[in-house]
């Protein structure tokens, strides 16, 4: 991750724990978002205009992976919750995320294109080496 790569330490291990919460709850809804028949650019669409509710879902398992400095615990520990994430995935109803509860008023956060640079060199070399995308 390039991000903790960055020479400034609050905002590199910030913006990498932003990005790896992100990418934890992408991991627990591509499941169910895959089984539904929604393709990679629209999976990522769904994170990148919900990204508070995916913010705060892939926190809890971000925080508990961070725990230990130690790579192999740190993937056992998971490796015990990612399938509670899974299920917990599914149950979750789209529509809430999409308006306040009786409420009608939209959620007005803007998109973040998160994943765009690594999207743009997926869909690259998806496309240079079979012809199209995925």
């Amino acid at each position: 991750m390039l991000f903790f790569n960055i020479n400034l330490p609050i905002i590199s291990s910030s913006l990498g724990f932003v990005y790896m919460a992100l990418l934890n709850s992408l991991y627990s809804f591509d499941y169910i978002w895959m089984s539904n028949g929604v393709n990679l650019n629209s999976r990522i669409a769904l994170i990148e205009r919900r990204w508070p509710f995916h913010l705060g879902f892939g926190t809890i398992l971000t925080i508990a992976t961070n725990y230990s400095s130690n790579f192999i615990i740190s993937g056992c520990i998971f490796g015990a919750l990612f399938p509670f994430f899974i299920v917990s995935s599914c149950l979750v109803d789209t529509e809430i995320l999409s308006t306040l509860k009786g409420n009608n008023n939209k959620l007005n956060f803007p998109a973040i294109p998160f994943y765009c640079i690594a999207q743009n060199i997926t869909n690259k070399l998806s496309l240079a080496i079979f012809g199209r995308f995925f």
